[in-house]
């Protein structure tokens, strides 16, 4: 159900929340009937989606949700039952999609998605505790060094800290990643996978001393690599963000990667480059779509970092001709069928 509408920049989110309700409830009423429930035989062990995972008021609420963030930036509603687009695809795969559950979206449970191949190619970066209490360990109980203090449960819940931690330091995060572990991330726009576990948090090792470190994000449709996306970060915490895209084979494509700076030249041996793409091709093999995240690390070695189903939120991409290319590539979703 493809619905457009004519909008107006000024139009705020509680607008925009109140005209979709409409929409939403027909949209809900028909994917009651075509999509639930569904035949026990087709179902998954382990499995999980969200048109099950959800009540019938709260599907409602989460495809109102949907219709109303697409439309802030695109100026329309986004077709979820025959998406053509990416981001259209990607807010389908939240509702109709099987998830392997309580794994997906937690931070803890990654290394279950490396097949046996990538196991030996890529490293696991070391978690050195981790916890569903708030209260950061002791500075005698972790070794001195940096770390990464994340949620298991989120995106975006992430701080590059030293130990041991000053006393101003730890009252400060204590203070933060407790936020963390009572925010119910996700549910509201469909990623309801990020509530079928108990919250963590954790403190991961850094893997490199690379100045800037770079995140290599794999975007792959059963196994082939459409782009990679290429994220360096300086260590010291500024804000300098710099990005670039590239084809399958490192080449830099025209496209502007968001509003980043250019990288340029993207600096880890062929080598590397090719152990990690024949790495992310056999993840990328068990998935109809997906992003794998490796880390560049120290001494030519590459860190699994993270498994991601619903990329940018399912909101549309900045540049059309990349939601075009990707929605493309990935083809006919097959949970739609």
């Amino acid at each position: 159900m493809a619905v457009v509408v004519t909008d107006d920049p000024a139009t705020s989110l509680r607008e925009r929340l109140a005209a979709a309700r409409g929409p939403a409830r027909e949209l809900a009423a028909e994917i009651r009937r075509r999509y639930r429930p569904r035949d026990p035989a087709l179902s998954r062990p382990g499995h999980a989606r969200g048109v099950d995972a959800y009540s019938e008021a709260d599907l409602e609420r989460v495809i109102t949700t949907i219709f109303a963030y697409y439309r802030k930036v695109a100026g329309r509603y986004p077709d979820l039952l025959q998406p053509r687009l990416y981001s259209e695809k990607i807010n389908a795969l939240k509702l109709f999609a099987y998830f392997k559950v309580p794994e997906s979206g937690n931070k803890l449970a990654t290394a279950s998605f490396l097949t046996p191949d990538a196991a030996a190619i890529l490293r696991m970066p070391e978690v050195a505790w981790h916890s569903p209490q708030a209260g950061l360990p002791a500075n005698d109980a972790v070794p001195p060094g940096e770390y990464y203090l994340k949620s298991s449960h989120g995106s975006g819940q992430c701080l590059r800290i030293r130990y041991p931690l000053s006393p101003e330091s730890r009252e400060t995060l204590d203070a933060q990643s407790a936020r963390w572990l009572v925010t119910r991330y996700g549910l509201e726009t469909g990623e309801w996978w990020y509530g079928a576990f108990r919250p963590q948090l954790l403190l991961e090792r850094c893997v490199t001393r690379r100045d800037p470190s770079a995140a290599i994000l794999y975007f792959l449709f059963r196994g082939e690599v459409h782009s990679i996306y290429v994220d360096e970060k300086l260590l010291d915490g500024t804000h300098r963000a710099r990005a670039s895209l590239y084809d399958p084979e490192f080449r830099l494509l025209p496209e502007a990667a968001g509003n980043s700076e250019p990288i340029g030249a993207f600096s880890i041996s062929d080598g590397m480059k090719e152990r990690a793409l024949a790495a992310v091709r056999s993840i990328g093999r068990t998935f109809e779509a997906v992003r794998v995240d490796l880390i560049a690390g120290d001494a030519e070695d590459l860190y699994f970092n993270e498994i991601t189903f619903t990329n940018y939120g399912g909101l549309p991409l900045s540049s059309r001709w990349r939601d075009e290319s990707l929605g493309e590539m990935w083809g006919p979703c097959s949970f739609l069928m």
